[in-house]
């Protein structure tokens, strides 16, 4: 699953490199935009490293990993039970931040929404047409 979420990750970036999004409402508070572009990155970031570590930690600890019945993914590292251990709390730790990221992504999301009412789920909802407020 996590190669998978990887590939789709990466294919995402370059959509998003050709297909800029809409800038953020001037209304919006400097310091929130900077959060809001913080946030953005660090899910690409967290999207990225999360599968990255359970990709090493399968090799380090000696499963093979088979993706969708296609092909068997190459090992990153050799059979290595302390960096099998290292990898996979590295693993948990990324994917637990990025369950936190998720909330308070949603929360902010529901902000603008529900209390701000300031047009920012218009650039995230695909049958809204999208502006710059």
């Amino acid at each position: 699953l996590g190669l998978a979420i990887l590939a789709l990750v990466l294919l995402r970036l370059g959509w998003r490199a050709l297909n800029p999004p809409p800038g953020l409402p001037g209304s919006m508070p400097r310091w929130e935009r900077r959060a809001a572009l913080a946030t953005h990155r660090l899910f690409y970031l967290l999207l990225i490293l999360a599968p990255l570590a359970g990709w090493l930690y399968a090799s380090a600890a000696g499963l093979s990993v088979n993706w969708f019945g296609l092909f068997q993914v190459p090992d990153l590292v050799s059979k290595d039970r302390q960096l099998a251990e290292l990898f996979k709390a590295l693993h948990i730790g990324l994917v637990a931040l990025l369950a936190s990221l998720v909330a308070l992504h949603v929360g902010a999301a529901l902000r603008h929404a529900l209390l701000l009412r300031d047009g920012v789920m218009r650039r995230i909802l695909p049958w809204k047409p999208r502006r710059n407020d």
